[in-house]
């Protein structure tokens, strides 16, 4: 047997190994992590619906879902409010269960300026935005509220304050 055919060989072993490793790596995410982001959907659920949403707001878009180590819950609402309004009721409304007001940030859709805001909450490990699309931005709803668990990025930096006020 020639050294090419030889190294030809070892790539295809090196190959299988990979494809059966990563299938392995998938079975055991599924059955090990699975159910618990299936129990932690439900119970973003339920802290969800305990969350009054504005009472003139009009729900147009609820999900729920999860995969092996992220869920989230969230709705778009239109309403006529403004986002001070808004905020004002969520922070008295998430104040009441338990969340922590850490940060607000302005939005920008693909780098347009539609005075789009989020505010951002947290729970433990769990974390809430209230999402105001802005006045002209025209996606169908006016602001967005949602509860999530492990959908932070693994570069996010948090600040000070994130930390300070219990955040994890």
């Amino acid at each position: 047997m020639n050294i090419k055919s030889r190294v030809r060989q070892i790539w295809k072993w090196i190959g299988l190994i990979w494809v059966v490793g990563f299938f392995a790596f998938m079975v055991y995410d599924f059955a090990i992590n699975g159910p618990k982001a299936q129990v932690v959907q439900s119970q973003l659920e339920n802290e969800f619906k305990s969350i009054e949403p504005m009472p003139s707001a009009r729900a147009c878009d609820y999900k729920a879902t999860h995969k092996t180590s992220q869920a989230l819950v969230t709705c778009g609402y239109s309403t006529n409010l403004s986002y001070a309004d808004m905020r004002a009721h969520y922070d008295i409304e998430l104040a009441r269960h338990g969340w922590v007001f850490y940060e607000e940030d302005e939005m920008r859709d693909w780098g347009r300026d539609f005075g789009g805001k989020t505010a951002r909450y947290c729970k433990g490990g769990y974390r809430a935005n209230l999402q105001y699309a802005g006045q002209d931005a025209g996606y169908g709803w006016d602001y967005a509220f949602s509860v999530s668990w492990g959908l932070d990025s693994l570069v996010d930096k948090y600040s000070d304050k994130f930390r300070k006020v219990g955040c994890r």
